[in-house]
């Protein structure tokens, strides 16, 4: 069983129909989370970073500082001054799980140097040698990728499977005695990966990222406004998505998905 911590490190402005399609027209925030997982024999794993300064940083030129104006930030505190203020050094964290590339998951990852990171090939392959303009249309910021990011990465796709009824190729990671469940979320980018952690509670989070954007959709299965489908790089793959998480929780009552976004989390 771990231990599992969320922080918020920020957060972005829009209006509140871009989630749910039958919401009203009001600006709203939607955080930047992730998570902390302390396997009880020991390791610190991180499941995205959330925003940091480098973020800011990265928007500070063309064409990044079009990005910032299409969708403003706000930065609260980096993942790593967080942790540090409950006593983990940025050394101290072993692994980074990374949903995806975009910014408001990657932003602290030149925070952990010690760091070893996996994601999954189709996520990385989607924005690897994407930079300028080319990377502003995937939502990417190669200055928040560390130069030794290939070295210290392994694939999820690597690892074994294990029959999980709700999400096919499911693949097991195991750290700290603990065996986590790296989930196939296909549907907002290729390679979508989510993370579902057995809890010191006996029941399981389960973090969605950007599969879905508000936990009530998990209810009704409503989607967000066609406009804001529209940067879902496949939408029938979001719609299977939410349905599977809809499904999962429906099952799991005593268990949680945490969307990165949701005020909520």
């Amino acid at each position: 069983m771990a231990k599992v911590d969320i922080f918020t490190s920020g957060h972005c402005s829009s209006l509140e129909v871009m989630a749910r399609r039958r919401d009203g027209w009001r600006v709203t925030r939607f955080p930047a989370s992730f998570g902390l997982i302390r396997p009880a024999r020991g390791g610190i794993i991180l499941f995205d970073t959330g925003y940091s300064r480098h973020v800011r940083r990265a928007m500070n030129h063309l064409p990044f500082i079009l990005y910032a104006r299409l969708l403003p930030i706000t930065l609260g505190e980096d993942a790593a001054v967080t942790l540090e203020g409950i006593g983990i050094k940025p050394q101290d964290v072993d692994t980074i799980i990374i949903s995806h590339f975009h910014p408001d998951h990657i932003g602290g990852l030149h925070d952990f140097p010690k760091a070893r990171f996996i994601c999954s090939k189709a996520a990385w392959d989607w924005v690897r040698r994407r930079s300028g303009f080319s990377g502003l249309r995937r939502g990417f910021l190669a200055d928040l990728v560390p130069d030794d990011f290939e070295s210290r990465a392994s694939f999820a796709d690597d690892l074994n499977t294990c029959e999980n009824s709700f999400f096919p190729n499911t693949r097991l990671l195991e750290v700290g005695g603990e065996t986590l469940r790296l989930i196939p979320l296909p549907g907002h980018v290729p390679g979508q990966l989510g993370l579902d952690v057995k809890t010191e509670t006996g029941q399981s989070v389960l973090f969605a990222a950007d599969a879905v954007w508000r936990c009530k959709s998990l209810d009704d299965g409503m989607l967000p406004h066609p406009l804001a489908m529209r940067v879902h790089h496949d939408r029938k793959g979001y719609a299977d998505s939410l349905a599977r998480l809809s499904s999962w929780a429906a099952a799991h009552p005593g268990s949680r998905v945490v969307p990165t976004h949701d005020p909520g989390t």
